[in-house]
């Protein structure tokens, strides 16, 4: 560019350099150049794969959250449950359906949990049952008015369930009087 060229410019009011105001109060900034992110190295047995692709029973037990259209779609597309995968799935759904109600049980949602309680299969998931509410009271002991009233309920319908939970209780309570355990006795009486 020549000094007669920039006079021009300085003159029309555009910038004759990168930096210098064009018009009042407007500045050019130099072009940016942008560059793809550095790609990050993953050693060989690392690779990420897709949710889908894995076994539906590793992804519910893992911890992460999975959106339920997307268990939904796993789960059909695994195909029937009589194979094992498939057993395990519903064995770890029932286990969730008993396990979320009653650790949620208090005196003013029991009419509502029962209800949940009965929806679920409580005949397949008697022992899920017992050792769900077993693990429940022992850790809250002021809960145990509460969790024998759910116990007296289902134990109306279902007498298998209550007979199995006194059987699993006082084989507790031995084991706990054996090993001189006194938290685990009073707890379990």
């Amino acid at each position: 560019m020549s000094s007669s060229d920039s006079e021009q410019s300085d003159s029309s009011g555009t910038a004759s350099s990168v930096g210098e105001p064009r018009t009042k109060g407007e500045v050019i900034s130099p072009p940016r150049s942008v560059s793809p992110p550095p790609a990050r190295n993953r050693p060989e047995g690392r690779e990420r794969t897709e949710p889908a692709r894995q076994d539906p029973l590793i992804l519910m037990k893992s911890g992460r959250y999975l959106p339920p259209a997307l268990k939904r779609k796993m789960l059909a597309a695994q195909g029937s449950s009589t194979d094992e995968a498939g057993q395990r799935v519903s064995w770890e759904m029932l286990k969730k359906r008993i396990n979320g109600p009653v650790n949620k049980v208090n005196t003013s949602n029991i009419k509502d949990v029962i209800v949940e309680l009965f929806s679920a299969n409580l005949i397949r998931g008697r022992g899920l049952y017992c050792r769900s509410l077993m693990r429940a009271q022992a850790l809250s002991t002021s809960f145990t008015p509460v969790y024998a009233a759910l116990t007296a309920v289902i134990n109306t319908k279902l007498p298998i369930v209550g007979e199995l939970l006194v059987t699993r209780l006082v084989i507790q309570f031995r084991r706990a009087f054996n090993r001189d355990d006194k938290d685990l006795c009073i707890s379990s009486v």
